[in-house]
């Protein structure tokens, strides 16, 4: 009985399980996410937020709204914290079917910067794992599929709809300091 047989197969595989790749499409753009964040001193990691802009005046709130909603205190249909009162099925497709606005549900208004971020990370990293396995459908399950899949995750569109001008400002000061 040989030990080595030429014929045996290899200890490490060649191609991983395609799970593994799935969990590593999520992660990947998540990891860089959280690094970036942390560089730029954004919450978790520090004290600036990504809560500008649009995101101050219109996402936050209706974001409050579907957290109220999901508690049971908001009614599905109208609600009196739109001015004097109003329909809220409009606003439904903008913002509040996406099922991340659900996070702001755990957690207190004072912390609603956290969950943003949350919210934005989660977002960015179903990106990556959508387009993998859109990628894997068409050419199969790679490691290039990877590469492409955190590359459209970390795109400039979504993340300059992510962290809006703050990044600008973050590297504008960083170049000042320098």
């Amino acid at each position: 009985m040989k030990l080595f047989q030429k014929n045996q197969r290899e200890i490490i595989p060649a191609k991983l399980h395609p799970a593994l790749y799935m969990v590593m499409s999520f992660l990947f753009p998540m990891l860089l996410m959280f690094l970036a964040l942390s560089w730029l001193k954004v919450t978790p990691f520090g004290d600036k937020t990504l809560i500008i802009a649009d995101a101050n005046g219109l996402y936050i709130n209706y974001s409050a709204y579907v957290g109220r909603l999901v508690k049971g205190l908001e009614g599905f249909v109208y609600s009196f914290q739109k001015g004097l009162g109003g329909n809220m099925m409009p606003h439904m497709g903008i913002t509040m079917l996406n099922p991340f606005t659900a996070v702001f549900a755990f957690f207190q208004i004072s912390d609603f910067p956290l969950a943003f971020t949350l919210d934005s990370v989660l977002n960015l990293s179903f990106c990556g794992l959508t387009m993998y396995l859109l990628l894997a459908d068409i050419y199969g399950h790679k490691r290039s599929n990877l590469i492409f899949s955190t590359a459209y995750a970390m795109n400039g569109f979504l993340i300059a709809n992510v962290f809006q001008i703050e990044i600008g400002r973050a590297v504008q000061q960083e170049c000042r300091d320098r």
